[in-house]
């Protein structure tokens, strides 16, 4: 190797690594800013982190409630893979939101290099665009990668996860008769993703299915042992995780639960109803993503029909969004956080196709100043468009009244009193103890909602736990379910109030009950 070579190396090393640490440096400021009023806590990140507070200080893997913790309650759909290093940080650096959200940055950096390297993988150069097209995000803020990264939530680390898995899958086939390492590394990754979220140990598994009948009938890219092998790996990692869940709880309270879980994915994932599919479909209208990622997924079909190496690699990456896509327009409950895995991963694609249509564009004819004014005229809409709601909410974000309300709690009501509510964040740094409403209330009440239909006013007794307060939020507020105890907010009209308002922050309402 002559010098100029080696210096030529160094050189190149010395600008990855400034591109590398330029790009964190980046995304910890996008992170960081605004937080934690983008996005402001709410009903599934406050189960999430509050049950990584119990675990941080009492060990127990559970919802806090007044009437005593829930442990393992089917309602935590975020996996210990998550909510241990949460609560990891909790101990270490005291309960807060900050604490627990500061938790999610490793995940986030996992997911972020991952995608990169698959995007390299299938794109080549090309790839740093479909990075940044995923940062920009689109219309749906839940099926948006930054806007879900800011907060506790699993899908953003179910992402990297699978991901990973991928990457993984890829070397040991590549290595042949010596992959078999790599293909066990990749279930465990599979496996880390199925338990972080329980749609994946759905989505995941079909996914792979897909892609091991398309290779026998059509790639001829595998042997069946890189099916299986992962398989097995993956499937003890969820098994592990319900034995342990068993073991903890003993038959009958498993199995109590277990009902519970299956009522609730009935609702969620494995429903069939015509108002769930106009929901899903209302989805991917309103993220624009039939304008921006469907014709992406139509050039990775395209690149796909190749029966080379390079088109299965393409098929791999593509089975599990459009498995995803069938499952969340036919069988979800079509709310905007189920076409997550979707809207995410389909900006591989759409990067591949913009940087195709830009090197086909000597075919245009049109000279190069007007190309590069046309270009540009493209990605300034897109990212105008489709960036938007990220820019927006940065500069000036929804002031939910989280704070004030978890000031007001912490200062004017005692200690010992008892507090009503269904907004599960407030769980996380409130002196009091709260009473919430059961899963079984909340897949109750889920059904009513998902159709459509506003659940009876007296579905739920308020007074059960005889509480002294009420706290109403924007999940209380749309479900309505404390209308025959408060009677006094917008949605509650024509009610007979039992309770006396105290005081009111943004989407929060606190009321006083009557003896």
């Amino acid at each position: 190797m002559t010098a100029s070579v080696a210096i030529a190396r160094v050189r190149a090393a010395r600008t990855t690594w400034i591109v590398w640490l330029a790009s964190g440096l980046f995304f910890l400021g996008l992170w960081s800013f605004r937080q934690p009023y983008y996005p402001a806590p709410w009903f599934d990140e406050g189960l999430n982190v509050s049950t990584a507070a119990t675990l941080a200080q009492t060990g127990q893997y559970a919802l806090p409630d007044s009437a005593g913790p829930r442990v393992f309650d089917p309602a935590i759909q975020t996996g210990p893979t998550v909510l241990a290093p949460v609560a990891l940080s909790l101990r270490l650096f005291g309960i807060g939101i900050m604490q627990a959200r500061a938790a999610m940055l490793p995940f986030v950096a996992l997911a972020l290099m991952t995608y990169l390297l698959v995007a390299r993988r299938l794109l080549g150069g090309d790839g740093l665009l479909a990075l940044l097209l995923l940062v920009i995000g689109n219309l749906e803020p839940y099926a948006s990668f930054t806007y879900m990264s800011r907060q506790v939530l699993g899908e953003v680390p179910a992402t990297g996860f699978i991901l990973l898995g991928l990457l993984l899958w890829w070397r040991g086939l590549e290595r042949h008769g010596h992959g078999q390492q790599n293909l066990m590394w990749a279930g465990l990754a599979w496996g880390l993703a199925m338990v972080t979220k329980p749609q994946i140990m759905l989505l995941l598994p079909a996914g792979v299915a897909v892609l091991a009948a398309l290779d026998y009938i059509y790639y001829r890219q595998a042997r069946w042992r890189a099916f299986i092998v992962p398989g097995i790996i993956a499937g003890g990692c969820v098994a592990a995780w319900y034995g342990a869940q068993f073991a903890i709880l003993g038959p009958a309270q498993f199995e109590n639960n277990a009902a519970i879980l299956r009522q609730g994915a009935a609702l969620h994932i494995i429903g069939l109803d015509a108002v769930h599919v106009r929901h899903a479909l209302g989805v991917l209208w309103r993220s624009g993503w039939w304008a921006w990622g469907l014709p992406g997924i139509a050039w990775g079909l395209w690149q796909a029909r190749r029966r080379t190496w390079q088109g299965f690699c393409h098929a791999a990456a593509l089975a599990l969004p459009l498995v995803a896509l069938a499952w969340f327009v036919l069988f979800s409950v079509g709310w905007g956080r189920y076409a997550f895995y979707t809207l995410v991963l389909s900006p591989l694609w759409t990067a591949g196709l913009l940087a195709d249509v830009w090197r086909r564009r000597e075919r245009l004819k049109v000279n190069l100043t007007w190309r590069r004014w046309i270009a540009g005229a493209l990605v300034t809409a897109y990212v105008g468009v489709l960036g938007r709601p990220l820019v927006s909410n940065l500069i000036a974000p929804v002031d939910t009244g989280y704070l004030a309300m978890r000031d007001y709690l912490a200062a004017k009501v005692p200690a010992n009193a008892v507090i009503e509510s269904w907004e599960w964040e407030m769980s996380l740094e409130a002196k009091q103890s709260i009473h919430h409403p059961t899963t079984a209330v909340t897949n109750l009440i889920t059904d009513y909602m998902a159709d459509d239909r506003r659940p009876p006013a007296k579905v739920y007794d308020a007074r059960q736990a005889q509480p002294a307060y009420i706290l109403v939020g924007a999940f209380g507020g749309w479900t309505s379910i404390y209308c025959a105890a408060t009677g006094s907010r917008p949605e509650c009209a024509g009610q007979a109030p039992a309770a006396d308002d105290v005081v009111s922050f943004g989407s929060y309402a606190l009321y006083r009950l009557r003896p």
